[in-house]
């Protein structure tokens, strides 16, 4: 799934807690979906800009390309038992580590190595099959 960004401004959303957050994306860019997940009745896209993955909200998109990876993975979020559903998380689909790895899931948002590395290899993995 790919994307291309139409708004890189969070005074353009109706978002609060992107009031004062820098998103560092390039107009006109896309980018290729590596997870989604459904948070506070809004779709977030992951995605990297300068080797940094986020999930970003989709209103700052278009999509340009809308088909899914046959080797995504879902997971509904149960927030009363699972460590990864703050900020009112519910689901998600994605590449395997991200989706069955809840530790992956965090090192990824904290930047660590491991996880940062598995993501670029699978990343790589997927533009080969979207030619992106």
């Amino acid at each position: 799934m790919k994307v291309k960004c139409i708004i890189n401004t969070p005074d353009s959303i109706k978002i609060d807690n992107l009031k004062n957050f820098n998103l560092g994306l390039i107009l006109g860019k896309e980018y290729l979906i590596m997870g989604m997940t459904v948070s506070n009745e809004h779709i977030w896209y992951l995605i990297d800009e300068q080797t940094k993955p986020n999930f970003y909200p989709s209103v700052l998109f278009d999509v340009v390309e809308n088909t899914i990876s046959e080797e995504w993975f879902f997971r509904l979020i149960d927030a009363s038992s699972d460590d990864t559903a703050p900020f009112g998380k519910t689901a998600m689909w994605g590449y395997e580590e991200l989706i069955l790895d809840s530790l992956h899931y965090e090192n990824l948002l904290m930047r660590k190595s491991e996880a940062l590395h598995k993501y670029f290899e699978v990343k790589v993995k997927f533009e080969s099959l979207t030619n992106l």
